[in-house]
């Protein structure tokens, strides 16, 4: 698959399978999450999605609760895109939300001083 045309699947797998887990997915209280970047492989048989969670404590749940309803999610992946090929979904936890968090925490504790 040409570069543009992974680039094109990559934004439109992100924006469809955003409003997928927003519609079906249940997460904890207080946890926010987004879905950071989608990177297609090559053979475009997987798609890595980067999902960043903030309280980062929540990771490991929120991870385990993308993989039990990643099946369903591909499913209805694939009805939506009507693609020939639906790359195979990996979450992935990018960790660059948390870290912009504390960031942003810290400076507001300098700002307080």
């Amino acid at each position: 698959m040409k570069p543009y045309r992974r680039e094109q699947l990559s934004s439109l797998i992100q924006k469809e399978l955003g409003e997928l887990v927003i519609r079906n997915i249940e997460f904890p209280p207080g946890s926010l999450v987004t879905i950071s970047e989608v990177e297609i492989s090559r053979d475009s048989k997987r798609a890595a999605v980067w999902i960043g969670v903030i309280p980062g404590e929540m990771s490991d749940t929120v991870l385990g609760i993308l993989e039990k309803a990643r099946g369903s999610l591909q499913y209805e992946l694939g009805e939506m895109l009507r693609a020939r090929i639906v790359p195979r979904i990996e979450f992935v936890i990018d960790r660059g939300a948390e870290h912009a968090a504390l960031i942003e925490k810290i400076s507001l504790e300098k700002d307080k001083e």
